[in-house]
């Protein structure tokens, strides 16, 4: 059975769940930061289909951020995921009711506006930093995309892991 919480019920919450949340935001937005600022062209672009992205993206700024976007989605869910696991196992120990997801989040996003406006500025600097990048590496002297090369790029990641799982099997 799924509990709904609301507001209300967030404040019936002990003063050291909630203490124990914030406390661990930080490390939780510190990796968050962290992943925006070290993110390269590699990481948005492995686990991509070249053609679909030429069929529906034109532009590289577009590009960028749609892959951006995506790679920070599966990033986000494993951050939250392991962040809820975490607070879960927490309250369980002091044999507190557990919290949904959605409660967690809730909990997040409340008195975070410096964190989430620093998150937004690490994002724009992502963007704009890949997009220079991808415009060295991937664009003719004319702006246009190099999409032969992009596809070589993105197909070369299929390479290197099944190198690695090859040579996992000969070990």
């Amino acid at each position: 059975m799924t509990v709904i919480y609301d507001m209300a019920t967030t404040e019936s919450f002990s003063k050291e769940v909630r203490e124990h949340i914030k406390a661990n935001l930080h490390r939780l937005q510190q990796t968050r930061l962290d992943t925006l600022n070290n993110a390269t062209l590699e990481d948005v672009f492995k686990d991509r289909n070249p053609y679909l992205l030429r069929a529906t993206r034109k532009v590289a700024f577009e590009l960028l951020r749609y892959c951006l976007d995506n790679y920070l989605l599966s990033v986000d869910e494993i951050l939250f995921s392991n962040f809820s696991r975490e607070v879960s196992a927490f309250m369980a120990r002091r044999s507190q009711q557990l919290l949904e997801p959605a409660t967690i989040l809730e909990l997040f996003a409340q008195d975070n506006l410096p964190l989430r406006i620093e998150l937004l500025k690490a994002y724009d600097r992502a963007i704009n930093r890949l997009t220079y990048q991808f415009s060295l590496e991937f664009c003719d002297e004319e702006a246009n995309i190099d999409w032969e090369q992009l596809t070589r790029f993105i197909f070369s990641f299929e390479k290197k892991v099944h190198s690695r799982e090859a040579d996992d099997i000969s070990a």
